[in-house]
């Protein structure tokens, strides 16, 4: 099976463009909806992000910022030799003070051969996942 070399999620999201960059680069922000036990963001570009989970973490380094539109980073797991995909995050204001959030990541086809579907399939299913409990959080604080 060809596995496509990146993935694309979006998602509209009720809170402001601010509130959903701060849910994206503030640790204490990032535990409330990341299932992560441990997040560390250092906001700069070639600043380090780590996520650690419970039995692994992810280590990122920062690409791009700018503040409240754009986050990219490459990432892959702590320990790790394999290749990194790119994740870029998107944050585009909606009437309403609502955002959309579109994130895609790439680099899949550079991953081992051995690696490439499971990757690509778990972080199709674990974006999905995850963004639907970055909306949950926002939302419910607007309750």
């Amino acid at each position: 099976m060809e596995v496509p070399d990146r993935l694309e999620r979006r998602i509209d999201v009720a809170a402001s463009r601010d509130r959903v960059w701060a849910a994206f680069t503030e640790p204490a922000e990032l535990l409330h909806w990341l299932p992560t036990h441990e997040a560390e963001v250092d906001l700069r570009i070639g600043g380090a992000m780590r996520f650690a989970w419970e039995d692994d973490a992810d280590e990122a380094v920062i690409e791009h910022i700018a503040p409240p539109e754009r986050l990219v980073f490459r990432w892959r797991p702590a320990g790790s030799d394999r290749p990194y995909t790119t994740v870029s995050i998107a944050l585009r204001e909606l009437p309403g003070d609502r955002t959309e959030v579109t994130l895609t990541e790439s680099g899949f086809a550079t991953l081992p051969t051995e690696i490439r579907g499971q990757a690509y399939e778990g972080n199709t299913k674990g974006w999905s996942e995850e963004l639907e409990e970055l909306r949950v959080h926002l939302e419910q604080e607007r309750v």
